[in-house]
């Protein structure tokens, strides 16, 4: 078991350049749950306890203790995976990055990559049941109040999702209010200019927008840019929050401060509910203008909250 913790790092932020759309970044169990009509609620994280909490929960329901500090001053981000394939180089640190950048907790968001899970306790199709399964053996982590630290759940996973459909696979799901899994074997990128480790990190960005509460989940907006044909999506085809997940070709790229970030309204939105606010602005890659900025390679379901 290995404990890499780093400090919280603030960084700038940008619209996405020319893109490179590259999967279903949550499927129909999860992704944006709360069914948009109920305010994610402060200590709903540890409500009876923490481990109840997590199994008992939909996309969203956690992001008060996410984005306040009243409760909880600290975030802790446990990451398992499979045996030999661990997140690639650079992919956690985005996380942290964005994580610390919306998300205000003055003790920092620290990572632990954890388990690395035998490749036999993976299944070639993954349902949902799976993935409870998986995070009940090896997830040691939960939010608690004594401590005042609040917990996300990473579960890096072989095989497909069982909520693909037709030439689309899932790269990303938000299966409880604090569980995200990321399937590895979808993202492995087959994109000009573009690296497995952006595919995962995007993945990764989007899918703890949906732990956060947004696109008008748990987590009401001022003003309305929700997709209402793609759930709890953004209307703006260049936010990580699109239905289309998707990462640039050129510029920029995972390292960067404009990459995979929040777009505005998002950011507006989780400020009104009690996180951080917008950093400091700066000229850099123009946005994406048109759908012909996009290479379409697959699309996100309407996203659907699972709870036990």
């Amino acid at each position: 078991m290995t404990d890499p913790r780093r400090p919280a790092r603030a960084a700038s932020r940008l619209g996405a350049a020319t893109l490179f759309a590259v999967l279903a970044a949550c499927g129909g169990g999860g992704g944006g749950g709360g069914g948009g009509t109920t305010e994610a609620r402060d200590l709903a994280s540890v409500t009876p306890d923490g481990a109840s909490a997590a199994v008992n929960s939909g996309a969203g329901d956690f992001a008060a203790d996410y984005l306040r500090r009243t409760n909880f001053t600290s975030l802790l981000v446990e990451v398992d995976y499979p045996v030999g394939r661990p997140p690639s180089p650079g992919v956690l640190q985005l996380l942290e990055d964005r994580l610390a950048e919306r998300c205000d907790k003055p003790d920092g968001v620290h990572i632990l990559l954890d388990d690395a899970i035998p490749l036999v306790e993976f299944p070639a199709s993954v349902n949902v049941v799976d993935l409870d399964d998986l995070e009940a053996a090896h997830r040691d982590n939960f939010a608690d109040l004594p401590t005042r630290e609040a917990v996300l759940y990473i579960l890096y996973v072989k095989g497909q999702s069982d909520l693909g459909g037709a030439g689309t696979q899932v790269l990303g799901l938000t299966y409880h209010g604090s569980s995200v899994a990321l399937f590895v074997d979808a993202a492995q990128s087959s994109g000009f200019g573009v690296t497995t480790a952006e595919v995962e990190g995007t993945g990764l960005v989007h899918e703890a927008g949906h732990c956060l509460g947004l696109t008008g989940s748990t987590v009401p907006m001022l003003v309305d840019h929700r997709d209402e044909l793609h759930g709890y999506h953004d209307v703006d085809e260049a936010s990580v929050m699109y239905w289309i997940v998707s990462v640039p070709n050129v510029a920029p790229n995972l390292g960067d401060p404009d990459f995979a970030q929040f777009d505005a309204n998002s950011v507006a939105d989780l400020e009104a509910f009690g996180g951080l606010g917008p950093l400091p602005a700066f000229v850099g890659t123009p946005r994406v203008t048109s759908p012909d900025d996009l290479f379409p390679v697959a699309t996100c379901r309407t996203c659907r909250q699972h709870r036990r």
